[in-house]
C-alpha cells in the first residue's frame, strides 16, 4: 500500500510557532491589567486603562491572522500565475492546422486569359470559343484538329476522353466552374464543357471559355464533339 505524504505549507508550518508567542502576549497583558487595576482608583483611568488593554489584546491578534492570511494569499497567487508545463506543451502553434490553398475563386476570369480562338462543331451545330495561354491550352492546341465522343454527365457539363493528357506545368490543384468554360479534369483525363456552375473540385484546370452556352447544353447526348483552330 503506497503512502503519500503531504508536506506542509510555509503558512501552515508557521502556525503553531505563532500560537505560543500569542498565547503569552495576551497573559502578559492580563496580568498587567489585573495589576494596574489594583493599584489605580476607581473611575475614568481604571476604565481607559482596561481599554487600552482590550485593545492590545485584539490588536496582536489580528497581527497573527493577517500574517497567516497574506502567506497562504501569496502561496496562492504564485500558484496561479506560474503557467504548467501541460498548457505550455498543449498550445497550438499558428501554423500547425494543415491546409491546402484553393486556388482563384473567379475561375471565369482565369478561363478567359488570352486569346487563342477555337471552333467546337457537336454534331453540326459550330460553336465559337478561346483558350487561355496556360501550358496545359498550349498542349491541348498542339492536338487539333481533333475529334472525341461526348457524353453528358450530372446535368451540368459534357465530357469527352483525351487521347493524350495535357501539360500540368503551372495549372492550379483545383478549381470552380462557371457556365461556358472550357476546362480539364485532370484525375480523368477528360476534356470538360461546362453549361452549368459547378463548386470547387480538386482536379479541375481552367483551359478557356465557349460562346453558346444553349447549344452546348441543349444536345442530350450529343455523340461526337470536333475542336480545330479558330481563324
Amino acid at each position: 500500500m503506497n503512502t503519500t505524504s503531504v508536506l506542509p505549507t510555509p503558512a501552515q508550518a508557521d502556525t503553531p510557532q505563532r500560537l505560543p508567542l500569542l498565547a503569552l502576549i495576551v497573559l502578559a497583558v492580563i496580568g498587567f491589567v489585573l495589576v494596574a487595576m489594583e493599584t489605580m482608583p476607581a473611575g475614568a483611568l481604571r476604565l481607559r486603562t482596561v481599554s487600552g488593554a482590550a485593545a492590545l489584546m485584539v490588536t496582536a491578534a489580528l497581527t497573527g491572522c493577517t500574517d497567516d492570511s497574506g502567506a497562504t494569499s501569496d502561496a496562492t497567487s504564485d500558484s496561479a500565475a506560474s503557467p504548467t508545463t501541460q498548457d505550455t506543451l498543449m498550445a497550438p502553434s499558428p501554423d500547425s492546422t494543415p491546409g491546402r490553398t484553393t486556388g482563384d475563386p473567379d475561375s471565369s476570369s482565369a478561363a478567359s486569359a488570352g486569346s487563342t480562338p477555337i471552333v467546337l462543331e457537336l454534331d453540326g451545330t459550330t460553336v465559337t470559343g478561346r483558350l487561355s495561354d496556360g501550358a496545359a491550352s498550349v498542349s491541348l492546341m498542339e492536338q487539333l484538329p481533333l475529334t472525341v465522343s461526348l457524353s453528358d454527365f450530372g446535368g451540368q457539363e459534357k465530357v469527352a476522353e483525351l487521347p493524350e493528357p495535357l501539360d500540368l506545368d503551372g495549372a492550379p490543384a483545383g478549381s470552380g466552374a462557371e457556365p461556358g468554360m472550357i476546362g480539364y479534369y485532370v484525375p480523368d483525363q477528360r476534356l470538360i464543357l461546362y453549361y452549368d456552375q459547378v463548386g470547387y473540385y480538386a482536379g479541375i484546370v481552367p483551359l478557356g471559355t465557349f460562346d453558346d452556352v444553349p447549344a452546348v447544353e441543349s444536345p442530350a447526348d450529343a455523340s461526337t464533339v470536333t475542336l480545330r483552330p479558330g481563324g
